[in-house]
C-alpha cells in the first residue's frame, strides 16, 4: 500500500509536511519431501519499508538562508505562530530487508524432530535532519525587528545527515517434539540468534 498526504505542522497555512509511506513484501517457499518421514523447506523474502516527510510551502521563492538548505529556515517569535517548516524536516526513515530461511523435519518413532537456520540482512537508510536549515528564536517582536535572536540552532556546514546502516541477523535452532504417551507430548528446543554490529 502507498499513502501520500499533506499534513499541517504550523500555525500559518503556507507552511506543511508532505509524508509518503509505502511498503512492498515479496515472498517466496519451496518445500520437497525426500520420504514419508523427511522433508525440506526453503523460504526467501524481500521486503520494502519506506517512510519520509519533507518540508512544503507555497511561497513563490523558496528563501532559504544557505545554499544547502532547499527552504527557508524556522523562525520562532515569543507569542506568534512558527515562520517556516518543522525544524525535523526533512525525515526518512527507510529499511530493506533480505531473509533466507531453511528448516528440516524428520520423523522417527515418538520423535518428530526439526532444525533450521535463518539469516536476514537489513540496511536502514535514516535521514535526520534536526535544526538542518536553521532555527532563530526571539524573545519578543520587538527584538524579531531588530533582528536580534536570543538564539540560534543549526548544523555545521558539512555536516553529515544521512545515516546508512546495514546488519545481519543469524539464527539457528534445533526442536524435538517427544510424544510421551497419547495425551502428553515434550515440547524439547534451543535456539540461539545474534545480530552483526550495525556500519554507519
Amino acid at each position: 500500500p502507498v499513502s501520500t498526504g499533506i499534513i499541517g505542522t504550523t500555525g500559518l497555512p503556507d507552511f506543511f509536511t508532505n509524508s509518503r509511506s509505502k511498503n512492498q513484501f515479496f515472498t517466496t517457499e519451496h518445500t520437497r519431501t525426500f520420504s514419508p518421514t523427511f522433508l525440506n523447506s526453503a523460504r526467501f523474502s524481500a521486503s520494502v519499508l519506506i517512510w519520509e516527510q519533507h518540508p512544503g510551502n507555497t511561497l513563490a521563492q523558496p528563501l532559504s538562508f544557505f545554499p544547502e538548505a532547499a527552504f527557508m529556515v524556522a523562525i520562532d517569535v515569543g507569542g506568534l505562530s512558527r515562520l517556516g517548516n518543522e525544524t525535523t524536516l526533512p525525515s526518512i526513515n527507510n529499511i530493506k530487508y533480505w531473509t533466507w530461511s531453511d528448516d528440516l523435519t524428520f520423523t522417527r518413532g515418538k520423535h518428530l524432530l526439526k532444525t533450521g537456520a535463518l539469516i536476514e540482512h537489513a540496511v536502514s537508510d535514516k535521514v535526520t535532519t534536526v535544526n538542518s536549515r536553521g532555527n532563530y528564536t526571539f524573545a519578543n517582536f520587538t527584538q524579531f525587528l531588530a533582528g536580534t535572536p536570543s538564539r540560534f540552532q543549526g548544523v555545521l556546514p558539512g555536516g553529515v545527515l544521512t545515516r546508512k546502516r546495514p546488519t545481519t541477523l543469524f539464527g539457528f535452532y534445533a526442536q524435538d517434539d517427544y510424544r510421551v504417551t497419547s495425551a502428553l507430548t515434550l515440547n524439547l528446543g534451543v535456539r540461539y540468534e545474534f545480530f552483526t554490529v550495525p556500519l554507519d
